[in-house]
């Protein structure tokens, strides 16, 4: 007995120093590629500078701090303000971890001997639930809160069957510590931990004197146990609401009410073998090797109710893969949880019993080894497949918000990944967007099942239609400024009128809209009780104060109760040993089914596979890849193909997403296959559908793909010769601190709106006209379109989004479309409908992107469709040309603006073939027209504007097409992505 007690110090010295060593070589690395790391320091970042204020106006137009415990991010803001937030992470991280190995064991100790609950202990360390936890997903509060539950558990075990107050007010001081760090844990920490342990306790002390104890027994051991019972079930819930009370009368007051959040754990883990990968498979680990020995002793007598509820977990850690969990959670809670953290939590219940497996094996070597060598290849999980945009350096980020004043208005970042939290940490500049979504409150955001604006190309049409809505109307926001690390928005910022103003040193490109007012000197922040911020402040580190003070006073003054550990282990039979090879069989075969495909892609097995990950390949820009798919005997270089490929631009060669893809193979041989495959291309600006046909050839067992021709065509022209007119805005500032002066401003360009309407299309409703820049000056363009109500009860306010041309000439005209959007607003239309409208045109003198020399030719309407050719006799490739259709009825009076992209670019002295179907303006209805009273331009009525002399100049608009319900006329628009600097 004696050599085992020093045995099992030995080994857990040994598992707080591996933590230590181990996992603090690590945890300063892995940190950025985490998903939630800077989150967190953004959160100790704010408590850090302003500990006791509950509204955080940096994130969502403002938040509120306590929509998450703030135990953790407290103490790492105290500690960063000596040594600075990332090292203060990792010094917190390490902390955490050496008090949870400590945790285990005591937790561990209640069900096995010591020298198995220290091998537990030691294997916490390295286990793969928490290497995850932590350098992949960066959750460190759950870390936190588990680590005060488990050693909280023993306490409430003790105070039960011992009937010990002292003990039970121990362990549920920790459980109030497990609260402020992490409440969801506690929360359900009450079900799947500390049930179990109060029914080991009343089974535990049913036996104590009789081992073989029948139901009176138990139900006398039950009504002596109830006095310690009742008053724990009551405490743990009272604990819960007081430690956090401002969390929930948050909850309360500003209650959750957002479209859920698709999660990969709850996918179907067999059709998602990634999900199955990331949320099942790596937090089990070796666990489901073992899976057989763990549920034979969890399903132990004395283990009952811990099995119950590792089972249960289990059951719910698989997502989607049945429709158990749901049935389980309802279909509410399956969509707002996200449900690894059951097959993490049930991970943490095997662990006990795997320190019970190295302790009876011999074999402890190679079990030590396999657990290092499952661990390194998670821990560089990012390196296989990343999971964040490479780093960013932030200074230059953080050197423009500063200057000029830019940090009067709020900015948005696009391709940043988490590291837009990091961003927020080091300005106080403040954005549009965040990172913790359950403390969005914007209509627009809630109503999307959109994570973030920043990353929505993943969300496809919904994820771009959310961030459309900030792009069209950011005088709402007083967004100006816009970070972009993705050239896939740059087309959706150009053609919603965002400008181009410059590349950073980093690579960022800055986009911003121009005529947006700054935020006003105060902004409206919420304001809570002092009560509530003062509870917030203090409650959680009194309960750490407390927590230790009652922990020191039990152990060194109450006195000590000597555990007995009760039962020996059970003897296993050789069956079981039969059925546990047979299980690592199938377990091993399950596993393989989903890593396999992961680590080792069967690319050319089969026509279809060659074809995918064809695609795959140029969906990523992954271009060597692709090229690998090509068969060799066709004799297309490398060389050659890059050539090739650098000449096809537009929307969906180079800012297009891969949304699906649908081969089919219509002819096939045994070396030969024809196939035609069909695509869908979700882009900034549209989604596409394209079919093309591929041949593919089979060499050496694997299908190559045949590569098509490219098509060209030469100019007619070597060198082209264009007289243009530039404009550029060099100011008259002087080199000083203050505003911008007034000799500095230029005069708002003239303009003039010629004709609006209000058009209703079945359900929906917009605003059609053309404004017409009469000044000398190019004019960027801002149209906002107000819908009233027969009550005149503002609807809707609304800008021009991208059916317009934002940037005109002198004298040059647009036409444009306002499509109203009811949501902005949250506006119940419920008996009130549109009646009618007032417009506003704003134009600012601009000398960007000025580019007019795309043409439109030939065009004819034939049947549905309009067809033509669009002319690029400029010297600029225009990589996505626009055309603007504009719809009259026979009195030429506009009844519809449609907007179309072609899909590919134009080169100089080049034409490209466009068709697009017919608008159906027998469906639009005019439902008002604007008068005098209705429209004005910059501020003032827009009949002032009348252009006395020359009147409205038309003369450059392509003739009127007539069809059988009125007339049409087209105008184009282009974005070039790589514009020459001169």
């Amino acid at each position: 007995m004696l050599k085992e007690d020093r045995s099992y110090i030995y080994i857990l010295w040994g598992a707080i120093g591996a933590v230590i060593l181990f996992h603090g070589s690590l945890v300063w690395t892995t940190m950025p590629e985490t998903y939630d790391a800077y989150v967190h320091l953004f959160f100790a970042d704010h408590y850090a500078h302003h500990w006791f204020e509950l509204w955080n106006p940096k994130w969502y137009t403002g938040f509120a701090m306590t929509g998450y415990p703030p135990l953790v991010h407290q103490s790492i803001g105290l500690i960063s303000l000596g040594i600075g937030l990332k090292p203060a992470f990792s010094v917190f991280a390490i902390t955490i971890l050496v008090i949870l190995v400590i945790g285990m064991y005591r937790f561990a100790r209640l069900w096995v001997s010591p020298t198995a609950a220290s091998l537990a202990a030691l294997y916490l360390a390295f286990a793969s639930c928490i290497v995850e936890t932590l350098h992949i997903f960066g959750q460190l509060p759950t870390l936190t809160g588990l680590s005060f539950l488990l050693n909280a558990l023993p306490d409430i075990y003790k105070g039960i069957r011992w009937r010990s107050n002292s003990r039970l007010i121990m362990g549920l001081s920790l459980m109030s510590v497990a609260t402020a760090a992490h409440h969801v844990t506690t929360l359900f920490g009450m079900v799947f931990f500390v049930a179990p342990v109060m029914g080991l306790a009343w089974l535990d002390y049913s036996r104590e004197e009789d081992t073989h104890p029948g139901l009176k027994t138990y139900l006398i051991a039950l009504k002596s146990l109830l006095p310690r019972i009742i008053p724990t079930v009551i405490m743990i819930p009272v604990i819960l609401a007081g430690t956090i009370f401002p969390y929930w009368y948050w909850s309360k007051k500003d209650p959750i009410a957002q479209i859920p959040i698709p999660h990969g754990s709850r996918d179907s883990f067999f059709e998602e073998p990634t999900s199955g990968l990331m949320f099942f498979i790596i937090p089990l680990g070796l666990e489901l090797l073992l899976l057989p020995f763990i549920l034979k002793r969890v399903l132990d007598r004395r283990n009952f109710f811990l099995g119950i509820s590792f089972c249960l977990m289990l059951l719910l850690g698989t997502g989607g893969t049945t429709p158990v969990p749901e049935k389980l959670l309802g279909t509410n809670a399956f969509n707002i949880l996200t449900l690894d953290r059951f097959s993490f939590w049930a991970a943490i219940l095997g662990c006990v019993f795997m320190g019970e497996y190295f302790a009876r094996t011999k074999q402890k070597i190679f079990w030590g080894f396999a657990t290092l060598l499952l661990v390194i290849p998670i821990v560089n999980l990012p390196k296989f497949r990343p999971m964040q945009p490479q780093a960013i350096d932030m200074q230059p980020i953080v050197n423009f918000l500063t200057q000029d004043q830019h940090n009067r208005w709020r900015f948005l970042t696009l391709g940043f990944g988490d590291q837009m939290a990091w961003l927020s940490t080091q300005t106080d500049a403040l954005s549009v967007d965040g990172n913790y979504h359950s403390a969005r409150r914007l209509p627009e955001l809630t109503t999307r099942a959109v994570e973030r604006l920043e990353n929505a190309k993943f969300k496809g049409v919904e994820g771009i239609g959310s961030l459309r809505q900030f792009l069209v109307n950011p005088e709402k926001y007083y967004l100006k400024f816009i970070f972009s690390n993705d050239k896939f928005y740059d087309p959706l910022l150009y053609f919603t009128g965002w400008e181009r103003v410059q590349r950073l040193e980093n690579g960022i490109m800055i986009w911003q809209k121009p005529d947006i007012s700054p935020m006003p000197s105060k902004i409206n922040t919420k304001v809570y009780p002092p009560l509530h911020a003062l509870l917030w402040g203090t409650i959680p580190f009194l309960a750490v104060f407390f927590a230790l003070l009652i922990q020191g006073y039990v152990r060194l003054i109450m006195p000590q109760n000597q555990f007995v550990y009760p039962f020996t282990f059970p003897v296993i039979s050789g069956r079981f040993r039969y059925f546990y090879y047979v299980w690592i069989l199938i377990i091993g075969g399950i596993s393989g089914y989903m890593i396999y495909p992961f680590l080792f892609p069967q690319k050319q097995s089969t026509p279809e596979a060659a074809i995918k990950h064809y695609y795959d390949a140029l969906d990523f820009k992954y271009f060597d890849k692709a090229y690998a798919f090509f068969d060799k005997a066709a004799g297309l270089s490398y060389e050659q193909y890059n050539l090739e490929r650098s000449v096809v631009d537009g929307v969906v060669a180079s800012y297009a997403k891969l949304n699906g893809i649908y081969p089919q193979v219509t002819r096939i041989s045994p070396v030969r296959a024809i196939a035609k495959v069909k695509t869908e291309w979700v882009t900034p600006l549209d989604k596409y559908e394209t079919v093309y046909e591929h041949e593919l050839v089979k060499r050496e067992g694997k299908w190559y793909i045949i590569p098509s021709p490219v098509k060209d065509s030469k100019p007619p022209e070597v060198l082209i010769q264009k007289s243009t007119i530039l404009y550029h805005n060099i100011g008259r500032r002087t080199l000083s601190l203050n505003a911008t002066q007034h000799e500095d401003i230029l005069d708002r360009p003239e303009l003039y709106i010629t004709e609006a309407a209000l058009i209703q299309s079945d359900t929906s409703y917009a605003i059609v006209g053309e404004i017409q820049n009469i000044d000398n000056s190019p004019a960027y363009i801002t149209l906002t379109g107000t819908l009233y109500d027969a009550y005149n009860r503002p609807l809707s306010v609304t800008n021009c989004g991208m059916t317009v041309k934002h940037k005109l000439l002198p004298k040059e005209t647009t036409s444009f479309r306002i499509d109203v959007q009811f949501i902005e607003t949250g506006t119940d239309l419920a008996g009130k409908i549109p009646v009618k409208f007032k417009l506003e045109a704003r134009g600012l003198i601009t000398d960007n992107d000025l580019f007019k020399n795309l043409d439109c030719m030939n065009f004819y309407i034939k049947e549905d469709s309009i067809n033509g050719f669009l002319y690029n006799q400029g010297t600029e490739e225009v990589s996505i040309p626009q055309l603007l259709t504009t719809y009259t009825d026979k009195q030429r009076r506009i009844l519809w603006v449609e907007n179309t992209f072609l899909r590919e670019s134009i080169r100089p002295e080049r034409n490209a073939f466009i068709r697009c179907p017919m608008a159906d303006i027998t469906r639009m209805k005019r439902i008002y027209q604007g008068g005098k009273a209705d429209l004005f331009v910059n501020g003032v009525p827009n009949y002032l504007f009348i252009p006395k002399e020359t009147g409205v100049q038309k003369d450059f608009i392509p003739a009127y097409f007539p069809f059988l319900h009125g007339f049409c006329y087209f105008q184009t628009n282009g974005y070039i992505a790589n514009p020459t600097i001169y």
